[in-house]
């Protein structure tokens, strides 16, 4: 793809790249603090662990992307506009503030419920996931404005802090002997908490200064469509694990372990969206704001075709390799996968890549109100696959392989929808 124009007028190339590496790093480290926990807690204590990074990702991304795929969209208009941010920012925080508090009263009530049934005997992992969640809840809000404003360099920086305060942590309980899993646990929530208040740090700026006034009651509509989707979204990308380790009996759990682990690694992938929203939303939002419903289109099309090309790559790369890199990284006790298992997960995880892009076009479109329906679809698909007579990982993975389809193709059609209206009417929002 071409460089492409910040909301602010520089090039995005330079600073792409650097959050692509920040994280690439990230996963990287990710991988080896899975190894460490694994060498020291066991397969049980790995999958709680697992079960909470998931929990935590589908809570605190599920809640709060949509802010930061809100406030990625409003500063870039701002942006590209030239107007202030100040109003915009403020008013969006008051809205953010009140949600963090309605969730963590909701989570510290149902606290004992939820314990018991995903993280049985193991409380501290539970409070691990509460700092986990209230990480990535302002995270997400401090992300969102840096990503609006092009601020780049600062967006990537979270990755390199979060995976670093992670690895070291890990490294310094392995070293000392520490087997309990919730101190791992907490290990990766305070990473993330550590990395979201510098990203808080940057952001500061643009709660300043005058601009347009915004309506709080205009964000939380639009945030309600967000929230949902995200939410569905979360399932969709988190929920295979925790599935995998709610329903596995109590005679496969190391199994479910060894299971847990090869789907970690091959849908690591889905992470690096997380770059590609810092880039994309506010890179079509602009198009969006100045009517070049053209660019977008031509934008789109070249994505789709680049993803098309990396799914059947990342296809023939897992099944090859797949079994030799788990074996690597994690042991050959943990090979439970076979190569055409790596083939449905790699597979799965792109098309659910190329529909989180088409989500982010829509978004820019102002499909707030139809995104929810395709992430809706997909998890029907993913509860309808899971409830087939087969094998517990055959309909784990039956099941990835229908949402992510299902999710993609809803989604595309509603963007095409939009796109088509918008280049008809020729206005923006």
């Amino acid at each position: 793809m071409a460089a492409q124009e910040q909301p602010g007028g520089t090039s995005t190339a330079t600073p792409a790249a650097f959050v692509a590496a920040s994280q690439v790093f990230n996963g990287i480290v990710a991988l080896f603090y899975l190894k460490i926990v694994e060498s020291n807690v066991g397969p049980a204590g790995f999958g709680s662990v697992n079960a909470m990074i998931a929990a935590m990702f589908v809570l605190g991304s599920g809640l709060f992307q949509p802010f930061e795929q809100e406030m990625s969209r409003r500063v870039a208009e701002r942006v590209a506009l030239g107007e202030g941010t100040g109003p915009q920012v403020r008013s969006a925080a008051a809205v953010f503030g009140g949600c963090v508090a309605v969730l963590l009263a909701i989570v510290v009530a149902l606290g004992p419920v939820l314990s018991a049934r995903v993280f049985p005997g193991e409380p501290g992992v539970y409070g691990a996931l509460l700092v986990g969640v209230v990480a990535f809840a302002g995270t997400h809000f401090a992300r969102g404005v840096l990503a609006g404003a092009g601020r780049l360099p600062a967006y990537g920086i979270w990755f390199l802090i979060e995976g670093t305060v992670k690895i070291f942590a890990a490294l310094t309980l392995g070293m000392v002997g520490v087997t309990s899993s919730w101190a791992y646990a907490l290990a990766a929530g305070m990473a993330a908490l550590m990395a979201g208040v510098v990203a808080a740090v940057s952001a500061v700026a643009y709660f300043r200064g005058d601009g347009p006034e915004m309506d709080p009651a205009g964000v939380r509509s639009t945030l309600g469509g967000l929230v949902a989707s995200s939410l569905l979204l979360a399932l969709l990308i988190n929920g295979a694990p925790i599935a995998v380790k709610v329903l596995a009996g109590s005679e496969s759990k190391e199994a479910a372990a060894r299971f847990i682990a090869g789907l970690v690694l091959v849908r690591a992938p889905l992470n690096l969206i997380l770059t590609a929203q810092a880039v994309l939303l506010p890179r079509f939002s602009a198009p969006v704001v100045r009517c070049r419903f053209s660019a977008l289109r031509h934008d789109l099309s070249r994505l789709g075709l680049a993803l098309a090309a990396a799914t059947a790559a990342a296809t023939a790369g897992a099944t090859l390799l797949g079994p030799w890199a788990i074996q690597l990284l994690l042991g050959p006790e943990f090979v439970e996968l076979k190569r055409i298992d790596f083939a449905v997960l790699a597979a799965s995880s792109f098309v659910l890549i190329g529909a989180m892009v088409a989500s982010q076009a829509l978004i820019a479109l102002g499909g707030f109100s139809k995104l929810w329906t395709g992430w809706a679809a997909g998890v029907i698909a993913m509860v309808v696959g899971c409830l087939m007579p087969i094998s517990l990982f055959h309909r784990v993975e039956l099941g990835l392989m229908l949402s992510s389809v299902c999710s993609a193709c809803v989604i595309a059609v509603h963007t095409q929808g939009a796109l088509s209206t918008r280049e008809r009417s020729g206005q923006t929002m």
